[in-house]
């Protein structure tokens, strides 16, 4: 990762034909490498699944400000295991606690105010839930429960007359739904929901406990999909479902005219394989995906910067497989 940022304030920052710019006073450039290491395995003995994993990570960040160089190293290693008991009717509990390590770009004024690389975010985890295949479909239902805890996120902060990128812990509590089926009829059918409280636990007096910005309690999708078997229109194949984001706040003090309302989109796809009307052309397939197919545009406010939902895209593809 490699990045250059320039930036400059002056008295008269906006004009009537928009043609002054200021001065440039800052700049910022950061170059960031990585290697990891990582050795995973699953065991199966009778009906108990384990899975462990271990990995090691370094990271290299050299950055400068305004012509003053740094150089900071950092090497973490976490892990990752799950245990689950597959039961006779198809039902599996399981449990997991895993760690985490991501380096972050960009770079933080400290109390000090002092420059210095954002510091990685690291990050511990468990969940608790059941995995259930139904006999004879191909199909699943899960449901879990789980708690986050990451210390060293990044945020750009705007409270207490900050506009700086900063550095907070974080504490997310939830429970997550999901069923899958793949008919053999030619339908396949997605559902999932989740609940999901991202308390912050360590940035300003403002915002100790609140709910992150942007970040919605409430998530749910549909979809739906259907490929025809057979006749003149096999190999056709349509989808369409729904999106639903709830509620959010817009900054981390929870200013009213900042927050974001739900908001609900639809979705749809058709695709066509040439290869079920010509032989010659197996592989080849005709798609188009649309997103936010009815234009549904509101505000949509993160860290005080408000923007607008992405609108209306669709787009066609042309792939060969072989």
């Amino acid at each position: 990762m490699k990045y250059t940022s320039k930036q400059g304030s002056g008295p008269d920052l906006f004009t009537d034909d928009f043609t002054y710019v200021p001065k440039l006073t800052s700049t910022q450039k950061q170059s960031q490498s990585g290697i990891g290491i990582y050795l995973q395995d699953q065991i199966e003995y009778d009906a108990w699944r384990l899975t462990a994993g271990l990995r090691h990570d370094w990271v290299d960040n050299k950055y400068s400000v305004d012509g003053s160089r740094f150089n900071r190293d950092d090497s973490e290693t976490t892990a990752r295991a799950a245990l689950g008991y597959v039961l006779p009717n198809g039902m599996m509990p399981y449990v997991s606690y895993g760690t985490a390590f991501v380096s972050n770009p960009g770079v933080i004024i400290n109390l000090g105010g002092t420059n210095t690389a954002a510091m990685p975010t690291l990050g511990k985890q468990w969940e608790a839930g059941v995995k259930y295949e139904i006999p004879g479909q191909n199909a699943t239902i899960t449901a879990a429960v789980f708690n986050i805890d990451q210390e060293n996120a990044t945020v750009y902060e705007t409270s207490s007359g900050l506009n700086l990128l900063r550095q907070l812990d974080l504490r997310s509590r939830g429970f997550e739904l999901e069923a899958t089926a793949s008919l053999d009829n030619g339908w396949n059918f997605i559902a999932s929901y989740s609940y999901n409280d991202v308390e912050i636990t360590k940035l300003t007096a403002e915002t100790l406990g609140n709910q992150l910005n942007s970040s919605p309690y409430h998530m749910f999708s549909l979809w739906a999909d259907y490929e025809v078997q057979s006749g003149p229109l096999e190999g056709l194949g349509v989808g369409a479902g729904v999106r639903y984001v709830g509620s959010s706040f817009g900054d981390n003090v929870h200013t009213p005219v900042l927050n974001n309302e739900a908001r609900t989109f639809v979705d749809a796809s058709a695709r066509y394989d040439l290869g079920a009307a010509n032989p010659n052309f197996e592989g080849v397939r005709l798609q188009l995906n649309a997103t936010n197919l009815f234009n549904e545009v509101e505000q949509l406010c993160t860290t005080g910067f408000c923007y607008f939902d992405e609108g209306r895209k669709v787009v066609a593809s042309v792939r060969y497989r072989f």
